[in-house]
Formats: structure tokens, C-alpha cells, sequence
């Protein structure tokens, strides 16, 4: 096992299990599963919860209880009581209304000019199908008890126009059905509304009418907002909620420190202390201390090695200097660097490496793949953001580094390699032990 090889990964595989709350309900009758399923995959699909099985076991085998996912919590709390709080003020003025210009809102509502007045014995009894109130509308009536609590300051946004809330007459005309159809779009009852938590009702969370005695009252718990990326993920997951998890054998393998064999393990050190070599040479000169090597791990050839020049130019960092050797071995080159301690690979030389069309190929002519395409860069301190991003767009293949940086853009203040939005991204690993004569 290389355990002293860590590989820097995005943060994502690391962080831990991130919890929402979600409404679920207990299912009366196991033999309507798959059509509670079928109906809530059309009301409320899962959507971004798609890692989430929509129904768990609560018990053990038979015996236990099925539950089965609503919908999140968040989407309940959408509703016109997040967005304007209908209140009742004091008898001695029932019929006044506040409408904040500045916000379209109103804070103060008369409960009797939302229903019709004078209504007949059998409106009062709901027989009369123009009038009769969906339960679910019932659940959303203000109670008098609860008119003094809800009095609260808050005025925000109101889901019903400012024009024609003026006076009461005008209230007044809206009707039972402009009221239903924003309870069935979830506009109405959250758990800021006067239903309290414990008189929800499927209908009124879901917004929508269900089958009758199919489903529990609802209730929130918790579960993943996420998918789980790892095993540790996946398995701290489980413990609220069952998940999907597809895991990636190959991150499991670098998290695991079985990645690289023993001999893989033992080349990276040997380049790692040829890199060292290198920025010792270079704080002999007073030019850093800071040392690269490139290397083609398909011929497991050494195509550039050098060093920081830094005295000379404060551009020339150790991972800049490389990326211009190895231009130099496909016949470019942006620098004239000449030291005789720094090594690149000629260009008839990688050309004999590299499969061509062409056997005569001269010196000057562009040979192997483009920069750094497929290699493996070792040096000795983890590069800032400007040799990252050289190393970036020069397309190589890993990098290894020794010692961290506090600018450093491969794993202590950036991890540049990970940015989704680049459009090119390489390995990166941190050798953690330390090497002969390192300081």
C-alpha cells in the first residue's frame, strides 16, 4: 500500500453527509405501493433526490411499517404563507387594510371577507358543490384562537395583487375556487400557516388530492441531499435514509492507498529524488529551491529536467522552466535557457520515441505529442496558481509534488485541478514522506 502517496481530490469526496428534511407518510396498504409510487412520480417526482429509494422498510420483514417519500420540505414552505402573511387585526376595526406600497403587500385581513356572507344552511354544510370547501382549505382556515400569534410584524410579498384588495368589498370577490387552485399548486398551508405541523395532511402538503386512506399524516425527516460519492458516503447515507450508490472502483482504490504497486511506488520516489537534486542545485546558485523532472511514463523516459531560475526572471518557477523544455524538444521554446545542469531530450531522439509517419524527421519540426499531452510531472514544491495553470494548458497527465505551499493551487489554498469548468483536468498527488537530506 502507498501510503505515502495521498491524492488530492475535490473536496466533494471528503465532505460530510449533507441533511434536508423531507415529508414523508406511512402507506396504509402494502398492496397500493406501486400505485402510491406511480401517482407521486407524476405529482412529485423526485428530481434532484433521484439517489433516494422512494420507499424504505421500517421495521424488519414483514412485520414492518412502509414509508414512502412526499416531497422535500423546502417546496412545502413555497407557499403564500412565505410570502405574505395574512393576519387579522383587533376588533375594533375588522374591515381596515394595510397595503404597503413600496411592497405590494397586505398585513391586515378580515377572516369573514374571504367567505361569502350570508351563506345558507346547507353552504354552512358544504351541500352545495359551488361553495363547499375542499378539506384541504379547511385545514388552511385562520382559527380565532390563533389570530392573536400569527399577528406578527412580518409584511412581505403578497401572492394576491395589490389592485383590488383596497377596500373589503373588493376581497370580498374572491372566490372558493381561486382559492383552491392555489392550495392544489402548493401555494397555500406551510408550516408558518395557521394548519400547525400537527394538523398536516397529505393534501395539504402535497397540494393535490390523493386517494382517500392511502396515506398517513405526513412527516418530516431527515435524508442525503446528495449522492454519495464513497463508500463512507454511502454508508453514513444509510443510516437515514436508503440510497443509490454506483461506487467508483477507482476512486475507492485512491482512497484506499491501493492505487499504485510497489514498483510504481518505487519509480515515483526515484524521479521524486532526481527532482530533489535538482532544486539543490538551483539554491546553490541562488536561483530558488525548487526542481522538476517531466517524465513519458510509456517509454518511462525522462523527456525534461531542470530548475527554478528566479534570480534571473521571477516567471521562471521550476514547473514554468519544465513546460519550456519540453517545447524545446519538439523544436520551439519560448526562453533562451542555457545551463548545462538542466536536460532536455532532443528532438530526433523523442521523435525515435514517439510513432511517426515520418522517419527523416529534423530537428526543427514539431515531434511528439502536443507539450506535456500524457506525462508525469515530479517537483519538488507544490506549484503556485501560474505553474498550475501552465501545467494545465501544456496537458499533462499527474503531477506529484512534495512539500505544500501556502499559495500553493494543487491542494493548499486552490485545487485548480479539480474546477469543473476547466477543459482539462490531471491527477495530483502528494508524496507525504519525506525524502533523503529533506528540510
Amino acid at each position: 500500500m502507498a501510503k505515502n502517496l495521498t491524492p488530492v481530490l475535490a473536496d466533494e469526496y471528503f465532505e460530510p453527509v449533507e441533511l434536508v428534511d423531507f415529508f414523508v407518510s406511512n402507506l396504509a396498504d402494502r398492496r397500493k405501493t406501486a400505485e402510491a409510487v406511480k401517482l407521486l412520480s407524476v405529482s412529485h417526482p423526485l428530481g434532484e433526490f433521484q439517489h433516494l429509494k422512494r420507499v424504505r422498510n421500517s421495521g424488519s420483514g414483514k412485520d414492518g411499517c412502509l414509508q414512502i417519500l412526499l416531497c422535500p420540505a423546502e417546496t412545502v414552505e413555497q407557499c403564500l404563507c412565505s410570502t405574505a402573511d395574512i393576519t387579522t387585526e383587533s376588533h375594533t376595526a375588522p374591515n381596515k387594510l394595510d397595503v404597503p406600497s413600496a411592497k405590494h403587500s397586505f398585513s391586515t385581513v378580515n377572516p369573514a371577507a374571504l367567505q361569502k356572507p350570508e351563506a345558507s344552511e346547507n353552504e354552512m354544510h358544504g351541500n352545495n358543490p359551488s361553495t363547499r370547501l375542499s378539506p384541504s382549505i379547511e385545514n388552511c382556515a385562520p382559527k380565532p384562537e390563533e389570530s392573536a400569534g400569527c399577528n406578527s410584524t412580518s409584511t412581505t410579498q403578497s401572492h394576491f395583487p395589490a389592485e383590488g384588495l383596497s377596500t373589503p368589498q373588493k376581497l370580498e370577490k374572491l372566490t372558493d375556487a381561486a382559492i383552491t387552485t392555489d392550495i392544489r399548486e402548493g401555494k397555500l398551508c406551510s408550516g408558518r400557516c395557521r394548519c400547525s405541523q400537527g394538523e398536516r395532511t397529505v393534501q395539504s402538503v402535497l397540494g393535490c388530492e390523493v386517494p382517500e386512506g392511502m396515506f398517513s399524516r405526513p412527516y418530516p425527516v431527515k435524508v442525503p441531499r446528495r449522492a454519495p460519492l464513497t463508500r463512507k458516503q454511502y454508508e453514513e447515507s444509510v443510516l437515514y435514509w436508503p440510497a443509490n450508490f454506483h461506487e467508483d472502483k477507482r476512486i475507492t482504490r485512491l482512497l484506499t492507498g491501493k492505487f499504485f504497486s510497489d514498483a510504481e511506488v518505487k519509480s515515483i520516489q526515484s524521479y521524486l529524488h532526481q527532482a530533489k537534486a535538482m532544486a539543490d542545485i538551483a539554491q546553490q546558485k541562488g536561483q530558488g529551491s525548487n526542481g522538476i523532472v517531466i517524465v513519458d511514463p510509456a517509454q518511462n523516459v525522462i523527456i525534461a529536467k531542470g530548475h527554478s531560475l528566479t534570480a534571473h526572471n521571477c516567471l521562471l518557477h521550476a514547473a514554468m522552466v519544465g513546460v519550456d523544455l519540453v517545447a524545446k524538444t519538439q523544436g520551439s521554446g519560448m526562453w533562451n535557457i542555457s545551463d548545462e545542469d538542466m536536460y532536455f531530450l532532443p528532438s530526433n531522439d523523442l521523435a525515435a520515441t514517439t510513432p511517426s509517419e515520418t522517419a527523416d524527421v529534423k530537428s526543427k519540426e514539431k515531434t511528439g505529442p502536443y507539450l506535456c499531452t500524457g506525462y508525469h510531472a515530479y517537483i519538488t514544491a507544490e506549484p503556485c496558481p501560474m505553474c498550475s495553470m501552465a501545467l494545465l494548458h501544456s496537458r499533462v497527465s499527474r503531477v506529484f509534488y512534495v512539500k505544500t505551499q501556502d499559495d500553493g493551487a494543487l491542494g493548499s489554498r486552490y485545487k485548480l485541478h479539480t474546477i469543473p469548468a476547466l477543459n482539462h483536468h490531471f491527477e495530483v498527488f502528494h508524496w507525504t514522506d519525506r525524502l533523503h537530506d529533506d528540510r
